[in-house]
């Protein structure tokens, strides 16, 4: 009997149990539909918090593409020629660059050896290569003017020379690596090329004392403003993304 009844309790308590199952059903489904658009949103969401991540470690934008808005500030020193004069360049050049093209201005004082100092003060424009962030490479065309002083001054020579002021045209070279995130440092080399647009003949006159005596002569001496020159230089500086 006691075997009897137990049967029937369990039965009772399966057809419960069945019937609440069958009750909460709807709601298990409901909320599985609900949660499945919340699991993919997740998992959409991954690629762009580890995009995240990369910008905060890099400091670099992850769709970085190149020089798309920056500018980049240099001062440099180097050497340069105008095929009878050699003689060292100090430079700054500042350069906005957007994309392929490239614009800004340029200063520069230089002096050849035994000679003549001039000053260079110029805007340029040009068209750099698609590159990566680390790396910068381009030309620019420039057109200013050269002040020239001491033009056909020589070495232990009382002559002054002369001096005069040109107009220019040239082309700059630019080839540089940068390391860093939005403000990046900057190693490059600098090629320029010039040529004043005229040639001009000045006469100094000085007084020149004789090497055998304490008489004094005075002297003329024609000499010519306007070269073409050549020159080099090791650039260092910033970028910085605008």
């Amino acid at each position: 009997m006691e075997l009897a009844t137990g049967l029937v309790m369990l039965s009772l308590s399966s057809m419960v149990v069945s019937r609440r199952a069958r009750a909460l059903a709807p709601f298990v489904t409901a909320l599985a539909i609900a949660g499945a658009p919340r699991l993919a949103h997740a998992d959409d969401a991954e690629p762009e918090e580890r995009v995240a991540a990369t910008e905060r470690t890099s400091g670099v934008p992850a769709d970085d593409d190149g020089h798309a808005a920056d500018l980049l500030v240099t001062g440099g020193t180097g050497a340069f020629t105008d095929g009878d004069n050699t003689g060292g360049v100090l430079t700054l050049t500042v350069l906005r660059q957007a994309g392929p093209i490239g614009y800004g201005g340029l200063f520069e004082y230089g002096g050849a050896i035994f000679d003549y100092t001039h000053v260079t003060a110029a805007p340029m424009i040009g068209i750099f290569a698609p590159s990566p962030r680390w790396l910068r490479a381009g030309a620019a065309v420039t057109a200013g003017v050269h002040v020239y002083e001491g033009v056909g001054r020589g070495f232990l020579s009382s002559d002054p020379g002369v001096d005069g002021t040109m107009p220019f045209a040239g082309i700059r070279g630019f080839i540089g690596g940068e390391i860093g995130g939005k403000a990046r440092l900057h190693l490059g080399l600098q090629l320029s090329a010039d040529t004043d647009l005229a040639r001009r003949e000045r006469t100094s006159s000085y007084r020149e004392s004789s090497w055998s005596s304490s008489a004094t002569y005075e002297r003329t001496a024609t000499h010519t403003i306007g070269f073409v020159r050549t020159g080099a230089a090791l650039a260092l500086g910033g970028a910085f993304d605008l």
